[in-house]
């Protein structure tokens, strides 16, 4: 299967200008600029079978703007074949816009890596049935298309079980920037999470602002139009030379590595540390003895935090002091943290998940915590449980916290189906594991003997039969032994 993900297309299109000589000049620069940028690179043709693809009126009339361009920059099949075998022997993949039926046939007689809708192209279905037959790896482009023909295209090429991308782009020829309409991106990739969204730019050369901008929305895939000037030859306002190319994957380059994080927060020791030396501590008002309460009149917070100091942050009124302390005398000993503060910072984690993930809680009836083996383990051992409804039939969402595992344990008389919304879901059912993703479903029956886990983060859905209290028995006697209120903790407040 194609790897679309930081693939750079370089579009030579008409740039040949009907010459092979030029068009192989063109590759051997390319190439260059491929093999010393590291890149992940692919050269992008057109073609077209002049004699069908244009009407026999206009091959006569010629009124349409574009058929002398078309006609006056044809190559023949035979020049076709050296210009893509000198892209493949160059390290480089091979693209393809095929026009029409013939086009696909000719992509195909020059083993095509991938074949490319052009946006013209879009609801040409007689051309798209015919690129989907092949079952080559497809690039559609979006330019001029609405959201509804795009949603046609994406669900064709996903039905018909093609490995494909779309990509993002304006016709206009140059398109300005304002033009570009870059957000747009965001939500193809909210609208298709589980295709490669990238961006195809017609915008001038000296505009290295909007390929950013594609970037920080979650381009993955990008193109643009090149070629190489002569002294007879001048690019149009919308094809890059090979200077203004350097540049262009220069910013790529860097826009990835500011945009492409980890999407986890990471955080440097050296930002700790810095963050760290600019923290408060707290300080004694008054002297205080060994085993008295500390109240908040009693201290006060101030700056820089001392070595094994206890923070301004940190500070709960009411701990018990460990030793005597004189007045001004930091305060160096550890808070225990409450049970109510590790129930709140979880629900805050498990609220942040369901926002992140777009699920909406709404109503419910209730709200709670497992805990088997204590709220101190919680962060290994749990799961969050919000009851939609409990009746005839139950509905519950369940949250699982990075690395997170509910135990193995069985209903006595409860059916269930776990459908999942979010991330990954490991379940094992009667010893044998099941990997759910995104929209799988697992049918778990009275008896069944069942454990879930998810070692990135996951949500998903429980649809039932009554969900009876007393109704489950654990493979643990530890917990079989808890009463259910010693390992749930009700939530009042969402």
């Amino acid at each position: 299967m194609e790897d679309f993900k930081n693939l750079v297309i370089f579009e030579m299109a008409n740039n040949h200008q009907g010459s092979l000589d030029h068009a192989l000049n063109i590759i051997d620069v390319y190439s260059k600029i491929v093999k010393d940028n590291n890149i992940n690179a692919a050269i992008k043709l057109q073609f077209r079978n002049i004699s069908t693809f244009i009407s026999k009126i206009q091959l006569k009339e010629k009124t349409n703007k574009h058929i002398d361009r078309f006609l006056d920059t044809e190559l023949t099949q035979k020049q076709f074949s050296i210009i893509c075998k000198k892209i493949k022997d160059s390290g480089m993949k091979l693209i393809i816009t095929p026009f029409d039926e013939v086009s696909v046939d000719n992509a195909l007689k020059q083993n095509v890596d991938i074949i490319k809708i052009a946006s013209c192209s879009a609801d040409d279905w007689p051309l798209i049935e015919k690129i989907a037959k092949t079952k080559k790896s497809v690039i559609a482009s979006t330019g001029g298309q609405d959201i509804k023909a795009i949603d046609k295209i994406q669900r064709f090429l996903e039905h018909r079980e093609i490995n494909f991308a779309l990509m993002h782009c304006v016709s206009l020829y140059p398109a300005l920037p304002k033009e570009a309409n870059v957000g747009f991106i965001k939500r193809l990739k909210s609208r298709y999470p589980n295709t490669i969204i990238g961006y195809s730019g017609h915008e001038a050369p000296s505009d290295l602002m909007t390929i950013v901008c594609a970037i920080g929305c979650g381009a993955v895939l990008f193109e643009r139009h090149i070629g190489l000037p002569t002294n007879q030859i001048t690019l149009n306002k919308y094809s890059m030379d090979p200077e203004e190319t350097k540049k262009w994957i220069d910013v790529i380059k860097n826009a990835q590595s500011i945009c492409m994080g980890e999407t986890d927060k990471n955080m440097t020791k050296t930002e700790l540390t810095s963050i760290q030396e600019l923290a408060r501590g707290t300080f004694c008002k008054i002297n205080i003895k060994k085993g008295q309460k500390i109240n908040d009149k009693d201290v006060y917070f101030a700056f820089p935090l001392e070595n094994q100091q206890l923070s301004s942050g940190k500070f709960l009124a009411g701990i018990i002091a460990e030793k005597d302390y004189l007045k001004d005398d930091a305060i160096t000993q550890k808070v225990e943290t409450k049970q109510a503060n590790i129930i709140r910072e979880h629900v805050h984690s498990y609220k942040g998940m369901f926002e992140e993930a777009s699920i909406a809680v709404g109503k419910y009836e209730s709200m709670e915590l497992s805990h088997h083996y204590g709220l101190e383990n919680l962060a290994e051992t749990g799961v969050i449980l919000i009851t939609i409804i409990n009746d005839i039939y139950c509905k519950k969402l369940v949250g699982l916290l990075k690395g997170q595992k509910h135990p193995t344990h069985r209903h006595y008389k409860k059916d269930e189906t776990f459908h999942v919304l979010q991330g990954k879901v490991i379940v094992v059912r009667n010893d044998v594991k099941h990997i759910l993703n995104k929209g799988d479903k697992i049918d778990i029956r009275a008896g069944d003997w069942h454990s879930f886990e998810s070692k990135e983060g996951a949500i998903f859905e429980e649809v039932s039969t009554t969900s009876i209290v007393g109704d489950s028995e654990y493979k643990d006697i530890k917990i079989n032994n808890l009463d259910p209120y010693e390992r749930k903790s009700q939530i009042y407040k969402w």
